[in-house]
């Protein structure tokens, strides 16, 4: 037997799209609300039980206090079988300290990995610098100039660096989009593609090789061009 649909009349004073304080829950559960008087839901009410309905009406008060924990406390005297008291604040203050906890470990890691990762840059190119010694020493030898050699350090240095971008950049994505699925599967979450950070890594990155090739070209003009040349080749 199909449900009978009960109809009661109400008149729209207002519609916003802006949530009340008190409805925050639309956040997380997007949904319309209809906000009305005591009168109006008693009205409501008694033409229900007229035509053989059920109203079943929930009251939610709300405060705002500077002491919330003495509050709940002086409500939690007072509660009764029917009653039920939530501290939001207190909720809030959990959440910070559980995200603060999770903060600090996430970017100590992040920090570590960061660390890793410019010692081993520095580390790379500063054995690839010193193995390239005597080609070094042999194209001075034969005639290049030093603004030229400079030159050829920097062009390497931008290849690097974009070699790096070519490879690194892809794989970061990847990784970002599967970490945003496997986020999904459990709550609501969107793709967000921090490219302010992105662009700042950029710019670390090609500063790095730039400083390291510089120390680099710094080191190697001290060195005398015909001794590196004997000590390389015996």
């Amino acid at each position: 037997m199909p449900t009978p649909v009960l109809k009661h009349a109400v008149y729209i004073e207002k519609v916003t799209q802006l949530t009340p304080d008190f409805l925050e829950a639309a956040y997380n559960n997007p949904t319309s609300y209809l906000i009305t008087s005591f009168d109006a839901v008693n009205a409501l009410a008694s033409t229900l039980d007229k035509k053989g309905g059920n109203a079943h009406a929930t009251c939610m008060i709300y405060y705002r206090s500077m002491h919330p924990n003495e509050l709940q406390d002086e409500l939690s005297k007072q509660q009764s079988m029917n009653m039920y008291v939530n501290n939001v604040a207190k909720d809030n203050e959990k959440t910070k300290s559980l995200s603060l906890v999770i903060s600090l470990f996430l970017y100590s890691f992040v920090g570590l990995l960061i660390l890793v990762s410019i010692t081993n840059i520095i580390n790379t190119i500063a054995t690839s610098m010193q193995l390239r010694r005597r080609e070094f020493a042999m194209l001075k030898s034969i005639g290049m100039t030093k603004k030229q050699f400079h030159r050829m350090i920097g062009y390497e240095s931008i290849f690097y660096g974009f070699k790096t971008c070519l490879y690194g950049l892809p794989i970061a994505f990847l990784i970002m989009v599967i970490l945003s699925k496997t986020f999904s599967l459990s709550f609501e979450n969107k793709l967000y593609i921090p490219w302010l950070g992105i662009g700042i890594t950029i710019f670390v990155l090609f500063l790095l090789l730039i400083l390291i090739m510089f120390f680099s070209i710094k080191r190697s003009e001290q060195e005398n061009i015909i001794e590196t040349i004997r000590q390389e080749s015996i």
